[in-house]
C-alpha cells in the first residue's frame, strides 16, 4: 500500500484493509472513504472490497478526464456495475460537455455538483458541511439530489404536505 500518507517501506498487514472495511461496514450503515489516486494493484487490491465505487471528477481540463479514464480502466469488469460517476465543480463554461464527459468515459454521470466556489470555501474554512451553512444554495440541492440518487433515499413529505427531498444532513 502505497497511499500518499504512507512511509517509505512501511508495510501494512496483508489482512488489513478487508478488516478495516468489515468493521466500518459492520459498524456503520454509510462510509465514505476518499482515496488518493491509486496504483494499478492497489486498485486491484481495494476496490474489490467496496460496495460502491464514487469517481468524483471535473469537466473544466483534460487532465481530470484523462484521471478519471485512468482509473476507470483499473476497475476489474466484475465489479463496474458498483461504479457511479459524479462530476464536482460543473461550470456552463468548462471546455468539456457533459455528453463528451459521458462519452470519453463510457458511463453515464450520476449526478452533477455545479460550481459555487464562495460557499464551498467559506464551508471549508470553517469546517462545516455545505448543507448546513447554506441549505437553500444551489450547490446543496445538487448534493442532496446525489445522495438521494447514490444512496436510494425516499422522498418524504414536508410538514406542509409537499414532497421534498430526503435531506442526509438534516
Amino acid at each position: 500500500w502505497q497511499g500518499t500518507g504512507t512511509q517509505p517501506g512501511a508495510m501494512i498487514p496483508d489482512d488489513f484493509l478487508e478488516q478495516f472495511f468489515n468493521t466500518l461496514r459492520n459498524n456503520f450503515s454509510v462510509t465514505i472513504v476518499d482515496f488518493p489516486m491509486l496504483s494499478a494493484d492497489e486498485a486491484t487490491q481495494v476496490l474489490p472490497m467496496l460496495d460502491l465505487i464514487i469517481v468524483v471528477s471535473s469537466s473544466s481540463d483534460l487532465l481530470a478526464l484523462r484521471s478519471a479514464r485512468t482509473l476507470l480502466d483499473m476497475i476489474p469488469y466484475e465489479i463496474q456495475d458498483r461504479v457511479q460517476l459524479v462530476i464536482n465543480r460543473a461550470d456552463e463554461t468548462d471546455m468539456i460537455s457533459r455528453e463528451d464527459f459521458e462519452y470519453n468515459l463510457q458511463r453515464k454521470v450520476c449526478g452533477v455538483i455545479n460550481n459555487e466556489s464562495r460557499i464551498a470555501g467559506e464551508a471549508i474554512n470553517m469546517g462545516a458541511p455545505i448543507v448546513l451553512m447554506q441549505p437553500q444554495s444551489e450547490i446543496a440541492a445538487d448534493l442532496f439530489e446525489l445522495a438521494q440518487v447514490l444512496f436510494q433515499l425516499p422522498v418524504r413529505a414536508g410538514a406542509d404536505g409537499r414532497k421534498r427531498r430526503f435531506r442526509l444532513f438534516g
